[in-house]
């Protein structure tokens, strides 16, 4: 398959907004009016206009569950398919997503997912009764593979690994979040890092095309941090935030049926009842720590390379060859180094059509790099995935 190329009308958006919306990797700014400062949990409504309505079947669900949940309780349009806007500052209001997270996935999702830089969609393409097939060239976040999607993510498969099928939750990962929320520390006490090492060491035992490239590394890695600091509920009675069995059933489309078994209901996952925002948003700054205590606690998981056809083939790659010098297999876990080296990539390792308009990639968040003490990282040299089957399989 051949990565998909977005149109004229995105490039023009691009141009234009990205030297608006991104003077620096830390100062990013949404679109619209400045949001309030939330000083306090804020209880989110999923009564009235905001009840749960499951999707039909033209309405569109995909792989990230809290984008089909936003849809479920028309934050977002029912239909799935939104506006970048929408996708920018609704995920920030209701689930606490910081801006500049938000900012960087819905320039993704564009760029991969739909390209007409106004709308896309986050299950597959809409039907031509909602957007005519001339107007819609992508094939939505469904169909990305390592782009916006990633290999290793907290419930979903590898695409390699099932038949194609990356986007519906797999019950195994989430058996395995669940056991990790009830082990001693629980997810968002640590035990997230448990279910990281696992799904990471499952997609290297299971699937041959795993490739694990620097910016689809990062993107896997913030999936499961964003488990542990956007979902958990932070009521009155839990300000630092409490995830519940339950809470994780509702979350992620389960339900109980009269028997008393437990049912996955794709594209079904909910906002639970009594659930309070986080107070602060979960930024690039809150998950600093968390990547660097990753690295600390599994070094593989945060070393790029990929399986090279075979399972269990792990091939990393040559750090110091990959990061022109800038930084090398033992430095990578020194110091800052490690999350030095995450948020360079998300600077360096985006596609072609966002360096073309790389305000935010130039400029970069020079002041937090120096603070952190981090190596110039000046190129990633991506000529190296090319021997890996997995990059070739992108898209």
């Amino acid at each position: 398959m051949t990565t998909m190329k977005p149109t004229t009308l995105f490039l023009s958006f691009l141009s234009i907004s990205l030297a608006y919306a991104f003077p620096s990797f830390d100062q990013i700014q949404p679109k619209t009016p400045a949001l309030p400062t939330l000083l306090a949990p804020r209880r989110i409504d999923v009564s009235g206009k905001h009840a749960f309505v499951p999707p039909s079947a033209d309405d569109m669900r995909g792989p990230c569950p809290a984008m089909n949940a936003l849809a479920n309780h028309n934050y977002l349009p029912h239909s799935g398919y939104i506006t970048v806007e929408e996708g920018t500052t609704i995920p920030n209001l209701v689930w606490g997503f910081g801006v500049d997270f938000t900012e960087l996935a819905i320039l993704l999702a564009q760029v991969y997912g739909s390209g007409d830089g106004v709308h896309f969609s986050i299950g597959g393409p809409p039907p031509p009764s909602l957007v005519p097939a001339s107007l819609f060239d992508g094939q939505g976040l469904s169909g990305t593979h390592n782009t916006f999607e990633a290999d290793s993510s907290p419930t979903r498969g590898d695409y390699y690994a099932f038949n194609g099928n990356n986007h519906d939750l797999q019950k195994p990962f989430f058996k395995s979040l669940l056991a990790a929320n009830n082990n001693s520390n629980g997810l968002i006490s640590g035990g997230i890092i448990d279910h990281r090492i696992e799904r990471y060491d499952n997609s290297v035992a299971t699937n041959p095309y795993f490739f694990f490239g620097p910016d689809s590394m990062v993107i896997s890695t913030l999936t499961h941090l964003f488990v542990t600091n956007v979902l958990p509920n932070f009521d009155p009675a839990h300000p630092d935030g409490y995830l519940s069995d339950e809470d994780l059933y509702t979350l992620y489309g389960f339900s109980i049926d009269n028997d008393g078994n437990l049912q996955y209901n794709t594209g079904h996952e909910r906002i639970p009842e009594g659930w309070y925002r986080r107070p602060v948003d979960y930024t690039h700054v809150q998950a600093a720590s968390q990547i660097i205590a990753l690295g600390k606690a599994a070094q593989r998981t945060l070393t790029p390379g990929g399986n090279m056809g075979e399972v269990n083939s792990f091939t990393p790659m040559d750090m110091a060859k990959l990061t022109d010098g800038a930084y090398t297999d033992k430095t990578l876990f020194e110091g800052n180094n490690t999350i030095c080296f995450c948020f360079q990539v998300l600077q360096l390792a985006m596609p072609s059509q966002v360096l073309a308009s790389a305000a935010f990639v130039a400029g970069g968040d020079t002041d937090l790099l120096q603070k952190w003490g981090c190596p110039q990282m000046k190129k990633l040299n991506e000529e190296m995935y090319n021997k890996y089957p997995g990059y070739k399989k992108r898209y």
